[in-house]
């Protein structure tokens, strides 16, 4: 029963397999480093750090710029916000005036197993916000990507006086319409998790790796194809190996945040039905007064448009923006600068 699942429900056709291995073997083949950072540490507590995102051409801030809080997913690393000098979201808002501070998660170690939601927001988030608020007296613009914005959303309920705005790109609420819903396999997705979990302190970052990778198989397979007619020589080629790169860049998560975002989440939808807590409060988006943009692309196959926007129908001021593209395109794409970058600057300035 469980291949039955995961076989071509849509009578989609099948790849071209020649075409897709040589894209694969091309990847493989391809030298790639990304380059080092230097950014000034502003907060670091365990392996969790802030810092703030800057470059030679960043303008000079005083105290009283705007500060931008990024709060970026748990599933993987932080940099597809910082890609590179060009694909880099974080130096562009930089560059605008905006005082950028990135949270980087790290990587956890085995006695970090029972750090759950709550934790990561009471011993990490709340911290830094503290942090930023004392130093310059100012509230704070929280931008969540992903589930980060679900943290992000919840500190905005419990931290109402430190926010004065906030940005949720691609953040998931109503998991019915995720491909674990779709294809009814959450009992299985739970029972595997649970059981790895009784076992483990760290669940691998190749296992949720394996869990997108099995809720469309064939797009996977169709990434590598387009990649075997690129030019080695364009923007799309080079950008693809850097994404591949942070792709397979994985990190593990917690035990005790697994459960929550791939048990409680993605199969329970606690976050919709109103049964997610933080320190012992269920998130309520319709008491959260903090102006809101979520940006939900249209073509999001890891956050479905419908799961995103399910949100903006809770929060009592918010604005949607709905860019044609991905999860990951949004913010690196070919269009970034027109369909993400430039609008949410635009939204940042008149809020």
């Amino acid at each position: 029963m469980i291949f039955r699942t995961f076989s071509n429900p849509n009578d989609s056709p099948l790849p071209d397999v020649a075409t897709m291995q040589r894209g694969l073997s091309r990847y493989c083949a391809a030298s790639y480093q990304r380059e080092k950072t230097d950014y000034p540490l502003l907060w670091r507590k365990g392996n969790v750090s802030l810092y703030q995102i800057c470059t030679p051409s960043s303008p000079l801030l005083d105290s009283h710029a705007p500060i931008i809080l990024c709060i970026p997913s748990l599933i993987n690393r932080n940099y597809i916000l910082d890609l590179s000098e060009h694909l880099s979201l974080m130096r562009y808002l930089a560059q605008q005036g905006y005082r950028v501070c990135m949270v980087d998660w790290g990587v956890p170690e085995p006695h970090d197993a029972d750090c759950n939601a709550s934790d990561y927001i009471s011993e990490y988030l709340e911290p830094m916000m503290y942090s930023l608020y004392a130093t310059y007296s100012i509230p704070i613009t929280l931008m969540g990507y992903c589930v980060g914005g679900l943290l992000a959303l919840a500190c905005a309920q419990h931290n109402p006086h430190w926010v004065k705005r906030m940005v949720l790109m691609a953040t998931p609420w109503d998991f019915s319409h995720h491909a674990t819903a779709k294809t009814g396999t959450g009992s299985y997705q739970a029972a595997t998790i649970e059981a790895w979990c009784r076992a483990e302190p760290l669940l691998p970052g190749a296992y949720v790796s394996w869990l997108f990778y099995l809720a469309d198989p064939l797009r996977c397979a169709d990434k590598y194809k387009h990649f075997a007619s690129l030019d080695e020589a364009s923007e799309a080629y080079h950008r693809f190996i850097a994404v591949e790169h942070w792709v397979n860049d994985t990190v593990p998560l917690t035990r005790a945040f697994a459960r929550t975002c791939l048990i409680e989440w993605a199969v329970h939808n606690s976050t919709h039905r109103v049964q997610w807590k933080i320190q012992g409060e269920p998130v309520r988006p319709a008491e959260i007064s903090t102006p809101t943009l979520i940006i939900a692309p249209k073509r999001d196959h890891i956050v479905p448009l419908a799961s995103a926007c399910a949100l903006a129908q809770l929060l009592p001021h918010v604005d949607v923006m709905n860019p044609d593209s991905g999860h990951i395109g949004m913010i690196i794409g070919g269009n970034r600068l027109q369909t993400l970058w430039q609008p949410l600057q635009q939204w940042l300035h008149c809020h």
